[in-house]
């Protein structure tokens, strides 16, 4: 799909979306050079200078052919938050589209890109993948106590608002601490405040793939990702597998095999399948958020 040629037809900022494997990157980039401007990274785990295979990361050749914004800028050590991420995507739209008139905008992140374009909400959206981290967490033996102790870490005040006993009001706490950054005091006081849409236009488009294309694609590029060394990058970040950035598909199954609680081809089946499950609903998402057009590939 093309825009006219008068780019007046494109809304300032660009918003590329929709499941994993679907052909982001590539639609992109295509429109970012028909506009002569810059791509914001809005995927959370690209943003990570340490995650490159394992998260799809744009290629060395993909990143030279246009600028990219907030790809491997931080490091796992000091996660983003949803928050975090708006304020630093706003100020790089701010400044390309006064550049350029506007900016292309491009991952699976519908949180972050709902953030960057509406503010975020008094109850903000929760991602699913943050969602599954949680509750994957709150199964394993002792998860309760691990949740808590990942709540006090970062809300040391968080027993005034919630029963720590309860593993649904602990999994709730921790959505709100982590994707907004802030207490739940905080959350609690600024409740009546609204949030803060952006001032540029904008839009949102994703890829409308054939489901059994789509997984096809999803199977194939995990096997790329394997053929490519993820593995070796997995083992590399094995000490750190206890970081939020880490508790992520792909990299939760290789580290489950380096353990030992799985063997290498329940491995590779199992990475194949929540990446599936991932895209699922990423699809749901956007068919409900952000008044996505779905293109026609």
């Amino acid at each position: 799909m093309k825009f006219a040629n008068n780019s007046e037809s494109f809304p300032q900022i660009i918003l590329i979306g929709g499941p994993t494997a679907s052909g982001k990157t590539r639609l992109a980039i295509d429109w970012a050079k028909q506009l002569n401007t810059e791509i914001i990274n809005a995927d959370s785990r690209q943003i990570y200078q340490e995650l490159n295979i394992g998260v799809a990361r744009p290629t060395q050749e993909e990143l030279h052919e246009v600028k990219h914004h907030l790809i491997a800028s931080h490091s796992v050590q000091s996660p983003v938050n949803a928050w975090q991420y708006s304020q630093e995507a706003r100020k790089i739209a701010a400044d390309l589209i006064e550049r350029n008139g506007h900016v292309v905008v491009c991952g699976g992140t519908g949180l972050y890109m709902d953030a960057l374009v509406n503010g975020l909400d008094e109850l903000p959206l929760i991602s699913p993948e943050k969602r599954d981290e949680l509750n994957t967490v709150s199964k394993m033996p002792n998860g309760l106590n691990l949740l808590v102790n990942r709540l006090l870490q970062q809300d040391k005040e968080a027993e005034k608002w919630v029963e720590l006993t309860n593993p649904a009001r602990v999994i709730r706490a921790l959505e709100l601490v982590e994707t907004t950054g802030k207490s739940l005091e905080a959350l609690r006081l600024n409740s009546s405040q609204a949030p803060d849409p952006i001032s540029f236009s904008w839009g949102c488009y994703a890829l409308d793939l054939n489901r059994e294309y789509l997984y096809k694609r999803i199977n194939q590029r995990v096997d790329q990702m394997l053929e490519h060394g993820f593995l070796k990058e997995a083992e590399s970040l094995f000490e750190n597998r206890h970081l939020t950035a880490l508790k992520t598909v792909g990299y939760s199954e290789l580290f489950s095999f380096f353990e030992g609680r799985l063997d290498w081809s329940s491995a590779v089946d199992l990475i194949k399948q929540k990446t599936r499950n991932y895209a699922k609903r990423q699809i749901t998402w956007y068919k409900h958020h952000l008044n996505t057009e779905w293109i026609n590939p």
